[in-house]
């Protein structure tokens, strides 16, 4: 259990899958997925669920010596478990390295996690097809999810101030751009304490199309959000589209 560990900490739709696929492209490195995820432990049984639950550190390290890495890492989101907060202080202070993911356009990350949601497609790798399909969105579920993915950073955020020491990604400035890619790797596997590789993923942008020609009512939304005291929200969008 001394081996190198580490965990990437923060929201879905943030550039989290792509930076797990980065990160694999580390000869000694396997990061699992999300591991506290509610679909993937429904597919477990009811015990299962129950020790998950209850004892998820012992779960982490149970994972970690399946995966039988020279470094081992996974993905937390922080509303997967009532006591994130708790595991991730505690892992901190068994010597995991944290890597927490960000990003500051909230509202296309909303507008990305409501689409994920109906579509369930998440992930669009190298030899898919762009997808077609037009979406129409409640400006009320924007809103709820607005201040949902508000409240979860705010969480995050408080977490992290009582830890000493974690890695910042940025989805805008590290990941979005592909030329990027390496420099943020090189700095997180300085972090992590190993030699840097160069990377590479199959991960593309789920859905390439400007959000005004996927979401059918998006000028509907962005009038509303205006005019519901979210105008900060919309000046973020446009200025880190």
């Amino acid at each position: 259990m001394n081996k190198i560990k580490f965990f990437i900490y923060g929201q879905g739709r943030s550039g989290s899958n792509l930076l797990r696929t980065l990160l694999n492209s580390h000869p000694q490195i396997h990061c699992d997925n999300e591991l506290f995820n509610p679909v993937r432990l429904s597919q477990k049984s009811k015990i299962n669920r129950f020790f998950i639950n209850t004892f998820p550190i012992n779960y982490i390290h149970n994972m970690q010596k399946r995966a039988d890495a020279e470094i081992y890492g996974f993905k937390l989101f922080h509303f997967h478990h009532k006591n994130s907060g708790s595991i991730v202080k505690k892992l901190y202070r068994q010597g995991w390295k944290v890597i927490h993911i960000e990003r500051n356009n909230i509202l296309k990350q909303t507008f990305s996690g409501i689409i994920g949601t109906q579509t369930q497609k998440y992930i669009r790798r190298d030899d898919a097809s762009s997808p077609d399909q037009i979406y129409h969105i409640e400006c009320e579920q924007v809103i709820n999810v607005l201040k949902f993915r508000k409240k979860l950073l705010a969480a995050e955020y408080k977490v992290l101030s009582g830890i000493g020491n974690y890695c910042s990604v940025i989805y805008e400035d590290d990941l979005s751009d592909q030329k990027n890619w390496n420099e943020t790797t090189d700095r997180i596997f300085q972090f992590i304490g190993i030699e840097p590789v160069v990377v590479k993923s199959s991960i593309l942008i789920t859905d390439p199309r400007p959000d005004n020609e996927r979401i059918e009512n998006f000028d509907e939304i962005i009038r509303c959000l205006n005019e519901t005291g979210y105008s900060k929200v919309v000046v973020d969008y446009y200025k880190y589209l």
